[in-house]
């Protein structure tokens, strides 16, 4: 008998150092909306789920069978709830969950309320959902509410397991970017009364968790995106404009540093910097290091990119609507330019004499006649040369974040622009200014800001301007070297022109340079308004 109890409490033992040692496991949740039968339509979330999934599957080793998906009528508001409150009961301490939702969103703040955007902010709009005209309490309960309905079920979660959370939808309430067509806009405004207890705004609630990564397509003063193909995504396929950059960068294109790791702060910034583009910026929020792979996936997760000596530009591709016929003809053969029907860098909207510069996505960068738009498309063609200079052998990252709010790109008139620099490596800054016009100017080094960075300590350059016509969209382009660069003092406090020959010295002067990184904010400046209108 002793001998029995005996063997049977080692195996006892054995079964609970087993339990204890199993390694984590990997679930996800995805959720994606298209087809609303009481909103409008959406054509990428159906294909954002299926390209996640299979990226899951095949790359980052989520068993088939730990994936949820929800299509469409599928994801009702209480199929939703239900499945991720099942999570805690299909998932143990130490695994690893991926939350994912893709349709729209809304919000009832109130446009001055300065909120940051997390997951008690905003609400995601369900298949079921229908607007209650005129009984804004019925309305509010068929949303999926963030801090209602999503903040209880992640924070239990949140004690024991890591979590990546990912909203590809629209929160804001205050979009002030001006977008040349609505078309794909993933934001549905609601007749609510902003001051309605259970949808109120609070002001920058400290972030709940402590072991969730949270990304969201959008800051409160955008509005996101649905791509279509036309606007070259990534397989033909229309999908969110996060997830179409999430899935390339995960694929192994935000591996920045190219040491083989996608951590979730290299994952932001390459999404950071290519949603831009179309007129809205991701934001993420966490508690804890974004130093760390993604999804707990360490190692190598692509093969490391060996040196390249060259790095070298391509041409703008520039796309005509409206009484295009005169201008089309003036930029035909330009060097550096090609005139295309998709996918521009650059759109010009002719209309009688006047020509409206945009962004790809409806940004506003100024406004001139037909005889100026050569000299201006050939000076933004040239200052392009700057803003899409990067070192493909990259072999440390540098961050470039607005202060007081790491996701601002929306900037007025009169105020003041302050920033902060972290560089995984000592380096000496070199930060330009370009503005709407294609102008370029130093902005540090300077007399006042040192330009040196120590490893992973923030250098805060507390007012490196002030925002002041000309208005529109401009780019900080920062550059961050090993060595200090001699050479630079002819371009202190120079205003340069990039058909100038100050800029090409400028430009060559970067390009002698040796293991240098950069990276690129995109700010947004427009007159100040006491409202503004959606």
């Amino acid at each position: 008998m002793n001998y029995i109890r005996a063997v049977m409490m080692v195996v006892t033992v054995l079964l609970f150092l087993d339990t204890n040692l199993a390694p984590a496991a990997n679930h996800a949740l995805l959720v994606g909306v298209s087809d609303y039968p009481h909103v409008s339509k959406l054509y990428g979330p159906e294909h954002d789920v299926a390209s996640l999934r299979e990226l899951l599957t095949t790359r980052y080793g989520f068993p088939a069978a730990n994936i949820t998906t929800l299509i469409d009528s599928q994801a009702t508001k209480k199929k939703i709830l239900e499945s991720l409150a099942a999570l805690k009961g299909r998932t143990s301490d130490g695994d690893m969950i991926f939350f994912y939702f893709s349709g729209h969103g809304t919000s009832a703040y109130d446009r001055d309320a300065g909120l940051s955007i997390d997951s008690s902010t905003g609400a995601i709009i369900p298949y079921d959902f229908q607007e209650v005209k005129g009984k804004p309490e019925l309305t509010l309960e068929r949303l999926i509410i963030g801090r209602r309905d999503l903040q209880p079920l992640l924070k239990e979660l949140d004690r024991s397991r890591k979590l990546f959370v990912v909203f590809d939808s629209c929160f804001s309430g205050n979009a002030v970017r001006a977008l040349q067509t609505g078309r794909g806009l993933k934001f549905v405004p609601l007749d609510i009364p902003v001051d309605t207890a259970t949808f109120s705004a609070v002001k920058e609630l400290p972030f709940p968790y402590q072991n969730l990564v949270y990304e969201a397509a959008a800051h409160q003063t955008e509005a996101a995106r649905d791509l279509q193909p036309g606007d070259g995504t990534f397989d033909g396929k229309p999908h969110g404009a996060l997830t179409n950059y999430l899935l390339l960068g995960m694929k192994g294109e935000a591996d920045l540093n190219h040491d083989g790791t996608i951590t979730y702060e290299e994952l932001h910034e390459y999404a950071r910097q290519k949603v831009q583009a179309f007129s809205h910026t991701p934001q993420v929020k966490s508690n804890r290091s974004l130093a760390t792979p993604v999804l707990e996936k360490g190692g190598m997760t692509v093969a490391p990119t060996q040196p390249v000596a060259s790095a070298d530009t391509k041409s703008l591709r520039v796309q005509v609507t409206g009484d295009n016929g005169r201008l089309a003809a003036i930029l035909n053969g330009m060097s550096g330019v090609t005139i295309v029907t998709e996918r521009p860098d650059l759109r010009l909207n002719v209309s009688g004499d006047r020509v409206m510069f945009l962004l790809p996505g409806g940004d506003t960068l100024c406004s001139v006649t037909v005889k100026e738009a050569r000299e201006r498309v050939e000076r933004y063609a040239r200052s392009r040369e700057i803003l899409a200079l990067t070192n493909p052998a990259q072999q440390f990252n540098v961050f470039l974040r607005p202060l007081g709010d790491d996701g601002r790109t929306v900037f007025f008139s009169g105020e003041k622009l302050g920033v902060q620099v972290t560089s995984e490596q000592p380096a000496h800054l070199l930060l330009l200014d370009i503005d709407p016009l294609g102008y370029v100017t130093l902005l540090l080094p300077n007399a006042v800001d040192s330009n040196r960075v120590s490893a992973n300590s923030p250098l805060t350059l507390a007012e490196i301007g002030e925002i002041e016509p000309p208005l529109g969209v401009e780019y900080l382009k920062l550059f961050a070297f090993r060595s200090p660069v001699s050479g630079l003092t002819p371009f202190l406090g120079k205003h340069l022109s990039p058909d100038g020959p100050e800029f090409g010295q400028l430009l060559a002067l970067i390009r002698r340079q040796q293991g240098w990184s950069s990276t690129i904010m995109e700010v947004v400046t427009l007159e100040r308004q006491s409202k503004v209108s959606q």
